[in-house]
């Protein structure tokens, strides 16, 4: 391979601050019913307003009282909720600045990422795998959700940089401490805003011991002897547990209880569904029939790939270990989430890509003495499949009215879903709705996820939010004297259980009768 210049900071930049400004035209109003950002924006809000132990309550009721756990963990990881409790200090629940601050995690990860395949990849393929990337559909897509995905991303590929650099390429910041130092931060960085980032200890160890033995002499023993190898360990530890001392953790009932759903039904279903994942990132946001010719894309492209692993396997061996751990791990997670799971994958997967269609030997002869190289014809093909779709949706957005608003807890309804409950309410109340952390999020009350009538009706809930054409709400059409309606517009319909209110009316006249006993 060619080793990259030095002179590529001005294309570098050129192409990102295009990105930043195609990204930047096009953000879509609202956010889609993830649920997910909710929890992470009512984490950051609870930092800034000094009410983490109020939130933990509300989380765990959530967690503790709804029918499935795999509608969250009680928390999430406090890393990226921190990151984002600046821009809600400063814009409260303004969705456009989080989108926006968000997503330039993805503008820093291109630039990272051009930086750890120099000098490893071609000049011209490392603009290639840049440009591939920044134009691909789904991460195109997905710069309109608020998520620990991007951020995760970069850090953890901050992480592996750092390992290639200063362990490796033995170029250390400062001095070997220092470095040791700044790679137990970075993976601190990434755990703390996914749990998945621990990965990158065991990804550590082994460069370290790959390195070590490269390196030791005949009449050395093991280098890892040597307390520096031991410092990003020691910063990871100490950090963890500094993070658990100033922050709320709920040690019961969260990932581990999920990881318990697993089985073997559910391994061999994920084995065969990450085998094929890597296709959607040329089918994903891709609309049909079009998405066929991503298909046939990722196709054409499996041999080049192993060509590339199997040829640059020993120096590239790092990039392979983090991506198969990542992967095992969500094998052997019970749930899946799409393509957004292995995004810190895929700069691996087209380096492996490009490197192997650089050993290729086929040319297209274009005249009789110019050969136009294999990474040219696929990469060229790439942009310009990628290119005509994301301008096909720039330009939707662009000339859609300002009403349009991504399906969510934003639209018309939804909002005045969330106002009325907050305003006609106490905040004591128990709302069951489908996305409860939305609903806590923007009411500031308890909600839970119930689905089956028995449970609606014996919970201690007070009020249950369905949509009009949904399953709850079909089950209470046929228990109206359990509930009343109090509120209902296009979507949604709101009803109050009249068991809670004839039980509370009750009480209020037993009170009343004893004091009459009583003389009172």
């Amino acid at each position: 391979m060619n080793r990259g210049r030095d002179n590529d900071l001005l294309p570098v930049l050129v192409i990102l601050i295009a990105l930043l400004a195609v990204n930047t035209i096009s953000y879509r109003n609202g956010h889609e019913w993830g649920d997910d950002f909710s929890q992470y924006i009512y984490q950051a809000k609870s930092l800034v307003d000094g009410t983490t132990d109020e939130l933990l309550e509300i989380s765990r009721y959530r967690y503790d009282n709804s029918e499935t756990k795999r509608i969250g963990p009680i928390l999430y990881p406090w890393g990226f909720p921190i990151i984002l409790s600046p821009v809600y200090y400063l814009f409260g629940l303004d969705l456009l600045p989080m989108k926006a601050f968000t997503n330039l995690f993805f503008l820093f990860s291109l630039g990272l990422i051009f930086l750890l395949f120099k000098g490893r990849l071609g000049r011209f393929e490392n603009y290639l795998v840049l440009i591939i990337l920044g134009l691909n559909p789904a991460f195109f897509e997905f710069k309109d959700s608020i998520l620990s995905d991007i951020p995760f991303m970069f850090f953890s590929l901050a992480s592996i940089f750092f390992m290639q650099r200063f362990i490796m390429e033995k170029k250390p910041f400062l001095n070997e401490a220092a470095s040791n130092v700044l790679i137990g931060i970075s993976i601190f960085i990434s755990y703390a805003i996914r749990s998945n980032g621990i990965i990158l200890i065991p990804t550590l160890f082994a460069v370290q011991i790959v390195e070590g033995l490269r390196t030791m002499k005949r009449t050395d023993i093991l280098p890892l002897r040597s307390v520096r190898y031991l410092i990003p360990y020691g910063v990871f530890a100490l950090s963890v547990v500094a993070m658990g001392v100033f922050l709320p953790t709920a040690s019961s009932g969260s990932y581990s209880e999920q990881l318990s759903m697993m089985s073997t039904e559910t391994v061999a279903m994920n084995i065969i569904y990450y085998m094929i994942l890597p296709s959607g990132f040329f089918t994903r946001n891709v609309p049909v029939p079009f998405d066929t010719i991503g298909t046939v894309l990722f196709l054409l492209f499996v041999p080049p790939t192993l060509i590339g692993l199997a040829r640059y396997f020993k120096d590239s061996y790092h990039y392979f270990v983090f991506s198969f751990l990542t992967v095992l791990l969500y094998i052997f997670w019970p749930g899946t989430q799409g393509l957004r799971f292995i995004f810190p994958v895929i700069p691996f997967y087209l380096f492996f890509l490009f490197a192997g269609l650089g050993r290729m030997k086929l040319t297209l002869s274009l005249k009789r003495h110019t050969a136009l190289p294999l990474t040219a014809v696929f990469g060229t093909v790439v942009i310009v499949f990628f290119g005509l779709i994301i301008s096909s949706q720039v330009y939707a957005v662009l000339t859609s009215s300002e009403q349009d608003v991504l399906e969510g807890p934003y639209t018309k309804d939804s909002i005045e879903l969330f106002r009325y409950i907050s305003e006609h309410t106490r905040s004591s109340d128990i709302v069951i709705f489908y996305k409860p952390r939305a609903m806590a999020l923007y009411t500031q009350r308890k909600s839970i996820e119930l689905t089956k009538i028995e449970g609606i009706l014996s919970s201690p809930a007070r009020y249950i939010a369905c949509q009009k054409d949904g399953l709850v709400a079909l089950q209470l059409q046929h228990r109206r004297a359990a509930v009343s309606k109090v509120f209902e517009n296009g979507k949604f319909i709101l009803y109050r259980k009249q068991e809670i209110r004839a039980s509370t009316d009750s009480k209020k006249g037993a009170v009343k009768q004893a004091k009459k006993k009583d003389g009172g």
